[in-house]
């Protein structure tokens, strides 16, 4: 746990320590509440939901730029064999970058909170809905962090660790796609509609929780760990 934590602070100090992130955070909230507000003010309609969905298409973007230079900056930098040469097994290390990653999210999900606040005081919400969307954006983030984190172990090159991981963003919010749906196999459109993300991600949104939701992302999450965990083994492995 010294270790992980270790690791977790000293990545997270470097992107409090970055005047860009604040800007980057800054950059996001204008973006999220002028989309939000523009559908509220203009349409006369605006709900939670759509803040949901709205933060999910930002998350396809962000998260691959945090996540890209996990593992391949320390490639670069080669700074790689000093992080091997640790007394701190390979699981520590992920870890502690994987949680670090996941409290710069946090920045830019507490940035949507003045949002669902200001709705509640003009009009009677039900918390329910307000509570399972903010679980599912936090299950959303953790998902992208953990095939960044595997995509990054893969290159040295950061921009195509961000490529590679957006690409799979768009990748699993397109498997439910109904254009895609209507091309195929009645099985294998059902197959790839419960593979994607959007139907458990919808689920959650709308005030839905269940086992089959939180085991979905779960083992996701945990599969693209085990991923990367596996690639940096077989990298410490090598002479």
């Amino acid at each position: 746990m010294k270790g992980t934590w270790a690791i977790f602070k000293k990545d997270l100090y470097l992107f409090l320590l970055t005047p860009s992130s604040y800007l980057s955070i800054s950059a996001v909230f204008i973006a999220l509440s002028t989309l939000f507000f523009n559908q509220f003010f203009l349409l006369g309609q605006s709900s939670l939901p759509s803040l949901f969905h709205l933060m999910s298409w930002f998350f396809v973007f962000i998260i691959p730029a945090l996540s890209m230079g996990s593992w391949s900056e320390e490639k670069q930098e080669d700074t790689m064999a000093l992080l091997f040469g640790l007394p701190l097994s390979t699981l520590s290390l992920i870890l502690g970058k994987y949680l670090a990653q996941f409290c710069q999210v946090l920045l830019f999900i507490l940035i949507s909170l003045p949002i669902p606040i200001m709705l509640i005081q003009i009009s009677d919400p039900d918390f329910g809905p307000i509570i399972s969307g903010y679980l599912g954006i936090i299950f959303l983030a953790l998902f992208h962090l953990a095939h960044g984190q595997f995509f990054s172990s893969l290159t040295r090159h950061p921009i195509l660790a961000y490529c590679l991981s957006s690409i799979t963003a768009l990748l699993f919010m397109g498997l439910s796609h109904q254009l895609l749906q209507y091309q195929l196999p009645v099985p294998i459109a059902k197959f790839l509609f419960e593979m994607g993300l959007a139907p458990h991600f919808n689920r959650l949104v709308n005030g839905v929780i269940s086992l089959k939701q939180c085991c979905y992302f779960i083992g996701y999450i945990l599969g693209f760990l085990s991923l990367t965990w596996t690639s940096l083994e077989i990298q410490r492995q090598r002479p």
